[in-house]
């Protein structure tokens, strides 16, 4: 090697590393060669990818949203993964050989990438014997869309990869060429070149490369799809975009719209529907509060009317260990509640999940072993009816009165004609008794002497009575000061603010006044539309506060 080739190998290093950051290009220890990660320049934002019926399948495992165009669906990406080009120098760069490389990719084919690396080679017979790392790295950046004539929405060339390939060890640059060409295709190597003429022959093997046709499909030994198989191909392209994404995020600066301060994107969090963005400081204590609440389904976004979701990810790196995982049982329990087919072990000390049988009233714990009634949740009772605990029979027999005739049979198939007959007419139970009369004993219990407070304590039992008068204080002090959600019935008391609430647990807009479930786009026009019962009548009822107007919902 002489002097001058040395000198410029290593100034070509030197500049390539002071222009590019770390990552993108990376020198070899031994300043024989390196890497370099093209990452292309996108010119639309998102760029679209057409997807196969299986890719659509593989996108929709990752969860990301696609758009759709007609009978079209397109994943929509920011970045695609780079173009890799691995260089190595041989000794006589620049003044005679350009460097023999490799170009990788996970999304382009090797017919594509076999067009850049001819593409390349053309670069450097304009420019021989001149330094050319620069103008190839250019070039994969700038101009690979234009010479493999692609736009958005582009279609993946996946003919070339096989379906199916091990994973477990690399296949060399000939073993990948030859599963990507016909076997009877000539291949020449650069060491085999090099052997007949060290100079011009070198140099030939660079900027003729060996390749080989084979159904008019050009494959060069330098050209490597890097992804397994096509299954790995979406998500990985999806892994990159995401990672990207975050990357830019991280290094940007945003204002945090609860405390308004300027803070580095590494320090914030954007939720992914909405794309809100708040410092995590903020939102840190905003979800330990609604987690200690048990409020795990409404760590949403704090802006107004926008219900995106905070990821668990994004949880779970805030709140720390022990709170996440009050916040995953909690989900957990709350996702199992809600499907019909899941109830809990009603053993005190189990509580686990058991999934029912169809049409079946038994449930089997699978850890105690336990066989009880999903109905009543005691002991399983065959055919019988439901027996009723005393705490249960003040609601049944609520319901049964106030039902409609439907809900009154039903009542009845569940727990018996005859339970229901006789605990109606049972005055020693004071569970059984009707509200209003239950508020006679419970004013004659305050308010009576010694005796006969211990006449009622005998009769109906004196922990039964304590219980049964706190239920009904309650029950008084809901119905005078809160009303329920018209959609999940969640009880709700209104300490302030306007007419128009939102219900904390199922986030359904409604008017305090008259119960209506409003529109959600246009919430307050139940009030402005003269034909309304409610017109102008947001603030009725609101005692005016020049300092605060805000308004806060509380659940029981």
């Amino acid at each position: 090697m002489s002097e001058d080739d040395k000198e410029a190998q290593s100034d070509e290093l030197l500049a390539l590393a002071s222009i590019y950051e770390e990552g993108i290009f990376t020198a070899a220890d031994d300043g024989s060669g390196g890497q370099f990660a093209a990452h292309i320049q996108l010119p639309f934002q998102p760029f679209l990818i057409t997807l196969d019926e299986p890719m659509i399948d593989q996108a929709k495992r990752v969860g990301v949203k696609l758009h759709q165009e007609g009978s079209d669906t397109h994943l929509p990406v920011h970045h695609l993964p780079p173009i890799v080009l691995n260089f190595q120098y041989p000794s006589d760069y620049p003044s005679c050989s350009a460097p023999s490389f490799t170009l990788s990719c996970k999304w382009l084919s090797i017919n594509q990438l076999s067009k850049l690396c001819a593409k390349l080679d053309d670069i450097w017979k304009e420019n021989s014997n001149e330094v050319i790392l620069f103008l190839w790295t250019q070039c994969l950046i700038d101009e690979s869309l234009d010479i493999l004539e692609l736009s958005s929405p582009i279609t993946l060339d996946t003919e070339e990869l096989q379906r199916k390939r091990p994973s477990t060890s690399r296949q060399t640059s000939q073993d990948q060429d030859a599963a990507a060409c016909d076997e009877d295709a000539t291949q020449k190597s650069a060491s085999s070149q090099a052997r007949t003429d060290k100079k011009e022959e070198a140099a030939t093997a660079s900027v003729d490369p060996p390749t080989s046709t084979s159904s008019a499909r050009t494959c060069d030994s330098r050209a490597v799809q890097d992804i397994a198989s096509v299954p790995h191909l979406i998500p990985a392209i999806i892994d990159h975009d995401q990672a990207e994404r975050q990357r830019a995020f991280n290094l940007a600066v945003y204002s945090c719209n609860v405390c308004f301060s300027e803070k580095q994107g590494s320090d914030c969090i954007n939720f992914m529907g909405c794309d809100h963005v708040y410092c995590k400081e903020c939102m840190k204590e905003y979800f330990k509060v609604q987690i200690s609440d048990g409020n795990v389904k409404c760590l949403n976004c704090p802006e107004t009317d926008c219900d995106s979701q905070a990821l668990p990810s994004q949880v779970r790196e805030l709140v720390g260990q022990e709170l996440f995982a009050t916040y995953d049982r909690l989900l957990l329990q709350l996702s199992l509640e809600g499907m019909e087919d899941i109830v809990y072990c009603p053993r005190l000390t189990c509580q686990c999940p058991v999934m029912l049988e169809k049409e079946s009233t038994m449930g089997v714990c699978p850890r105690c072993k336990l066989a009880f009634c999903v109905l009543c949740k005691m002991t399983y009772h065959g055919t019988s009816p439901c027996r009723l605990r005393s705490e249960q029979l003040q609601r049944v027999l609520e319901a049964w009165r106030n039902g409609s005739k439907d809900i009154q049979t039903r009542i009845e198939q569940r727990y018996g004609r005859d339970v229901i007959e006789s605990a109606l007419i049972d005055h020693t139970n004071i569970f059984c008794l009707p509200p209003e009369h239950l508020a006679g004993i419970r004013r004659q219990w305050e308010s009576g002497d010694p005796e006969e407070r211990k006449e009622l304590e005998r009769r109906y039992g004196k922990k039964n009575l304590i219980q049964a008068v706190e239920e009904n204080y309650s029950v008084e002090w809901m119905k005078r000061f809160s009303k329920k959600c018209p959609s999940c019935g969640a009880s709700i008391e209104k300490i302030d603010g306007c007419n128009k609430m939102t219900c904390f647990k199922c986030h359904t807009y409604f008017c305090w006044i008259c119960l209506t479930v409003v529109n959600k786009a246009n919430p307050y026009g139940h009030f402005n539309q003269p034909g309304s019962p409610c017109f102008n009548l947001l603030f009725q009822g609101v005692e005016t506060n020049d300092d605060d107007d805000e308004w806060e919902v509380n659940f029981f």
